[in-house]
């Protein structure tokens, strides 16, 4: 029988070991930007770990009856100011959803976004 419980900073060199051996190709939770991380075990071993990780996203909303040039001052502010508060809460990146594809790829070719897949959703209900 499985048992859960909350990660103790001395699960770390297990979750380590784990992550290496198994999925060292993404990123480990950063601890003070999870909400809850719990250990699964079985016999006394840990057998999973996992994070309810909050990620930055930034959402830019701009008038788009305005003239192109002032659009993309408004979006370079907008973007600085993201990458300031990335860096003061220590997030190494952040996220953005864009509505067309259009759009993505202007964020891709003048200011560095890259693409991220695959992203998935899950709604909670109620």
């Amino acid at each position: 029988m499985v048992k859960v419980r909350r990660y103790t900073p001395n699960d770390a060199p297990k979750i380590d070991e784990i992550y290496q051996r198994c999925h060292g190709h993404f990123n480990l939770p950063i601890i003070k930007h999870s909400l809850g991380m719990p250990i699964v075990e079985k016999d006394g071993e840990i057998i999973a770990f996992g994070a309810f990780q909050l990620i930055p996203e930034v959402i830019m909303v701009a008038d788009n009856h305005r003239p192109k040039r002032e659009q993309v001052e408004a979006l370079t502010e907008l973007l600085g100011i993201a990458e300031m508060l990335a860096k003061l809460h220590d997030f190494t990146e952040y996220y953005a959803f864009p509505d067309t594809s259009k759009f993505g790829d202007i964020l891709k070719k003048h200011y560095g976004f890259e693409d991220c897949k695959p992203v998935l959703i899950k709604k909670v209900e109620g």
